[in-house]
């Protein structure tokens, strides 16, 4: 199996596997990371929130959430505190991991 010149670089983890283990490997692990960013900024975001709450005194769930129509019972709350969350955890680690993808592509 040779590298191909062409393909875009992905990482050290996924080119790694690609190389020893096949794409379908590689592929498992880049879905495994992004989720892994998606539920762990969520879970920080909600726990940010009903710590917040408690510290502020303010009832979290019955305050800070808008109910979405159309949506199943236990999935129709937005969390606007912990959207602002999300969005700021998302800015600083795709600030943070800028300068290691840039130097990665550079390695190669």
């Amino acid at each position: 199996m040779t590298m191909n010149e062409n393909e875009p670089v992905v990482g050290w983890l996924a080119g790694w596997l690609a190389w020893h283990a096949g794409e379908f490997a590689a592929f498992l692990t880049g879905v495994n990371l992004i989720m892994e960013y998606v539920f762990s900024n969520v879970v920080v975001a909600r726990s940010f929130t009903a710590y917040l709450g408690t510290a502020v005194g303010v009832d979290a769930p019955s305050k800070w959430r808008i109910p979405v129509l159309g949506l199943p019972q236990v999935f129709n709350q937005v969390d606007l505190v912990a959207v602002g969350v999300i969005l700021l955890l998302s800015v600083c680690i795709c600030y943070r991991h800028a300068p290691s993808v840039l130097q990665g592509s550079e390695w190669t």
